[in-house]
């Protein structure tokens, strides 16, 4: 019988041990996705940096791919007031201090309202090439923390194992939109 007590004690505790790992990982990493697929990272937060610009990462796909947020929120600004160089853009507000930006987006493609709640499967918009940038289209991609901006790979961990490719100012070859 003592076998089998401290059997099932041991079953409990990995049960248990699992359980608290894999709620420590959905409240972390697992949580965020990016905000587009099959994306080169084109300028990250040290470009940014050296251009005295917000930490970001420029993530470059075909324009007009679909952008969502990377994680469920509430829209705290949505449209094309170009304020920052961003163009057309939307903010959201993530709760326990997390925040993202999205900009570039075309003008026109913005599917949400401020107050909207969001999930991580709703159309933010589309990318494109509005607001003040030198190379193609992308999105920017900005998040922050309590009010200051961080670089996302403290929240995304190193892009290469999230399979992105960094090729720096890399533009998709496109014909430019009329601005």
């Amino acid at each position: 019988m003592g076998r089998f007590k401290d059997l099932l004690i041991l079953f409990f505790l990995v049960i248990l041990t699992n359980f608290c790992a894999y709620s420590y990982l959905t409240h972390s990493r697992n949580t965020w996705q990016l905000p587009v697929r099959n994306a080169v990272l084109s300028s990250d937060a040290k470009d940014h940096k050296r251009r005295n610009a917000a930490l970001a990462w420029d993530l470059t796909v075909p324009y007009g791919t679909p952008v969502y947020p990377v994680r469920a929120g509430k829209v705290i600004y949505a449209g094309c007031n170009n304020a920052g160089g961003y163009g057309c853009w939307v903010w959201i507000d993530h709760g326990d201090g997390w925040e993202s930006v999205y900009a570039h987006l075309i003008q026109g493609s913005i599917q949400v309202i401020k107050g909207q709640h969001v999930t991580s499967y709703t159309i933010l918009g589309e990318v494109g090439w509005t607001g003040k940038t030198t190379f193609g289209p992308h999105v920017h991609l900005e998040i922050r923390y309590q009010g200051r901006q961080v670089d996302p790979k403290e929240v995304f961990g190193d892009p290469k194992e999230l399979g992105l490719v960094y090729r720096r100012f890399y533009s998709i070859p496109t014909r430019q939109p009329s601005r």
